[in-house]
């Protein structure tokens, strides 16, 4: 599905419970592949949700399960949930967003499993002013950042799976001041030494 009106979202629920959401490649959207507005007690599951500005997102909407999608390479977040309590986000992809992969705001009481949160370009998993959610044995590889909690506090963060893009990159810097280095010390002995 492909937005019709590119500011509204390609797929979009609003005021409403027990709807299922499955199977669909959204993409398009100035706003939203997938979005969910005042949503309780449904499911968005095996969906993509790619070339949007939000991948999949989340508004004043509680006790919803988003299961087993992909939300990559959207213009600023991959999953995006603001003042929505008590979901459950499992299982899903969101790798190389231009901004955030999976961004937690103003939402308490959620639990974030199993997720991958790699190559994004600024954070992988940030949680700001939210509270007493569950973030455990997601992964996020090789963002600037890859969890940041600002403004939150009681929050369960364990078993994740973190490397920032700075490790990689020093990494490289040291094998490539080591390989100049050697190089130099050899051809400074050649030149004292005069071997060949």
């Amino acid at each position: 599905i492909k937005a019709a009106v590119k500011e509204e979202p390609a797929i979009l629920v609003s005021g409403t419970e027990g709807v299922a959401v499955s199977g669909f490649t959204a993409k398009g959207s100035l706003s939203s592949g997938i979005a969910l507005k005042n949503v309780s007690r449904s499911e968005v599951s095996g969906n993509k949700a790619d070339e949007n500005v939000y991948g999949i997102a989340l508004y004043d909407s509680n006790e919803n399960a988003i299961t087993g999608n992909m939300a990559d390479r959207n213009e600023y977040y991959g999953i995006y949930l603001e003042k929505s309590h008590h979901n459950a986000i499992e299982a899903n992809n969101a790798n190389r967003n231009d901004d955030k992969g999976l961004f937690i705001s103003y939402s308490n009481s959620n639990v974030i499993r199993d997720n991958t949160a790699n190559l994004n370009t600024w954070n992988g998993l940030p949680l700001w002013s939210s509270n007493d959610n569950v973030i455990v044995d997601n992964t996020a590889l090789r963002n600037m950042y890859s969890i940041v909690v600002s403004d939150s506090k009681d929050n369960e963060i364990s078993g994740n799976t973190t490397l920032p893009n700075v490790f990689l990159i020093l990494t490289v810097v040291l094998i490539y001041l080591g390989i100049v280095t050697y190089l130099i010390q050899k051809n400074v002995l050649k030149l004292v030494y005069g071997v060949q």
